[in-house]
């Protein structure tokens, strides 16, 4: 296995064994935002050997028609505008993807066409309202796509035979009736002919340990982290009992009676191939966006364990998704609400009054392997890197519409906050000092404001020694204030520092994440630079403008 610079899986090798065997290679590609722009599967001297998927993130842009590194575009907002899809092993699955969204990021429409094809249209308007809440429905009608009507108070379905719990918990779909443990663990589902067709057990952090059915029971283990390793049903024959090699929130190999089995993902993490031992295709699956299989290759195989956009654990006897803290089933919502509550809710965020809504109606780009909005401090996101190591590696179209939506609050610092910032500018000393700067303030925010005070109890706080003559400046600050890329320091009165140099009672500049220079270095820079007066080294000969040359 092999790393990037900025830490995504480079290129993966499965194990190959037996004479003539085929070691297969996944190999990622991304554009300059980091977003994986092509996966491929196949061998070091031929990595589109197997297949490649080719992803376009530009709203407008044709889609990719080829197993190349497409060329940047613009408009990209982080939403996957589609995809080409080329399969040399099952050319039957060939297919190019082009995806639709409204100005909420929603997902309003997906289209396939090529050897496989289907068309759905989503809309959000079955509950009455002009569709701000976010309730989905799908035409025409066909697995995983249905239409419904709902009550606008609760966002519950009010279709024939749906019913739901004082809680909220889903009782009833006109199929099966669902009992909840005051925790909201499904612990038994009863069909129409009063069958009980599963019964969970759960262990005290709310994982299902055991899953009984009318033909079986499992019990599953899992890791320290919560990653699914084991289902055991007692027969050492059945494929069905299996151990489980997780890698990235997803699942790597399994082990099972036939040998062992690596899973091959897409870029959201569903596994879409699997391949044997000996390096030769063993199953396809492919999906519908929000999650329903659609269709595949060797399906007759008991092969790789059902996994979409990282949801952990998929019953085919329910046709759902169990997650540590819901359910989700594949018509594009959870089957209770978050767990979250009114923490989760945010008043100028309607997508958030919705407490079944899947991954913001945006399952084309983002992932939700918990069951959990994202924390407080995200607010407007479902899956952030940073916060939880197992979602989705993109979070630019989260971090895009948090700054859309609160574009205009302002935040008022705390010394904890300035410290962190500190920290940031101090983590990694063999970055340009710009790029450190950057790093600092965005680490504190995109509109913030911080006294002066608090700017000298969070270095304080922070621990970081600082740079001589240091303490002078800190004393006369007065107050930062950034609104967008924009920063304006205020201080209580000029003064020259020996090192520093002149500095004037207001200094403002512009932050620019990148800009190239002439050496070819590309990196952070402060532009518009006003009130610092250097008369030595970069800012002698460009005084308003520290970065690159």
């Amino acid at each position: 296995m092999t790393y990037r610079p900025f830490g995504s899986v480079n290129t993966l090798q499965n194990g190959c064994v037996g004479s003539g065997c085929t070691t297969l290679q996944e190999t990622y590609q991304y554009n300059n935002r980091l977003q994986p722009a092509m996966i491929e599967l196949g061998t070091t001297s031929n990595p589109s050997a197997d297949s490649c998927r080719v992803y376009n993130y530009y709203a407008g842009a044709s889609n990719p028609a080829s197993c190349a590194m497409p060329s940047q575009g613009s408009n990209n907002n982080g939403d996957v505008a589609g995809y080409y899809y080329n399969d040399n092993v099952n050319s039957g699955l060939n297919h190019v993807a082009a995806y639709g969204y409204d100005t909420l990021n929603r997902l309003i429409s997906a289209v396939a066409t090529g050897n496989v094809v289907y068309s759905q249209t989503y809309s959000y308007t079955g509950d009455g309202s002009s569709g701000q809440c976010g309730n989905l429905s799908c035409t025409p009608a066909g697995p995983g796509c249905l239409t419904f009507t709902y009550s606008a108070a609760t966002n519950h379905i009010t279709n024939p035979g749906y019913s739901y719990g004082p809680r909220g918990n889903l009782t009833g779909d006109g199929t099966n009736i669902y009992s909840w443990d005051p925790e909201a663990h499904l612990f038994s589902v009863v069909n129409g002919q009063q069958v009980t067709i599963s019964a969970g057990t759960y262990n005290a952090l709310g994982q299902r340990v055991r899953d009984v059915t009318p033909t079986s029971t499992t019990d599953e283990a899992y890791g320290a982290d919560g990653e699914l390793l084991w289902r055991y049903t007692g027969n050492s024959s059945d494929p069905n009992q299996r151990a489980f090699v997780p890698f990235g929130g997803s699942i790597l190999a399994e082990y099972y009676s036939g040998g062992t089995i690596f899973d091959h993902p897409d870029e959201l993490g569903s596994a879409t191939t699997a391949s044997d031992y000996t390096g030769n295709n063993f199953q396809e699956r492919l999906y519908y966006p929000f999650g329903e299989f659609w269709t595949g290759a060797n399906l007759a195989n008991l092969g790789m364990h059902q996994t979409f956009g990282k949801l952990p654990d998929y019953d085919p006897e329910l046709d759902e998704y169990n997650t540590l803290n819901r359910r989700y089933s594949p018509m594009g919502r959870w089957m209770s609400p978050d767990p979250g509550g009114l923490k989760v809710v945010h008043l100028d965020d309607p997508q958030t009054w919705n407490m079944y809504a899947y991954v913001r109606n945006n399952p084309a780009t983002l992932t939700d392997p918990t069951g959990l909005a994202a924390p407080l401090s995200d607010q407007y996101g479902i899956c952030q890197a940073s916060s939880n190591p197992n979602c989705h590696p993109d979070d630019a179209w989260v971090k895009q519409s948090h700054e859309a939506q609160n574009q205009s609050q302002t935040k008022q610092l705390t010394a904890d906050d300035v410290s962190k910032g500190i920290k940031a500018f101090d983590s990694d000393k063999g970055d340009k000092n710009p790029g450190r700067v950057v790093k600092a303030l965005d680490t504190m925010g995109q509109n913030f404001t911080a006294t002066g005070d608090a700017v000298r109890a969070g270095v304080k706080e922070s621990g970081v020694e600082m740079p001589k003559d240091a303490d002078k400046v800190l004393a006369n600050v007065d107050s930062i204030t950034r609104t967008g890329n924009n920063v304006v320091i205020t201080n209580k009165d000029s003064m020259t520092i020996m090192v520093v140099g002149q500095i004037g009672k207001t200094i403002s500049f512009t932050i620019n994440e990148s800009v190239k220079g002439k050496s070819g270095y590309q990196g952070p820079a402060l532009q518009n630079l006003k009130g610092v007066g250097l008369g030595i080294g970069r800012l002698a000969k460009h005084p308003d403008h520290w970065g690159p040359e």
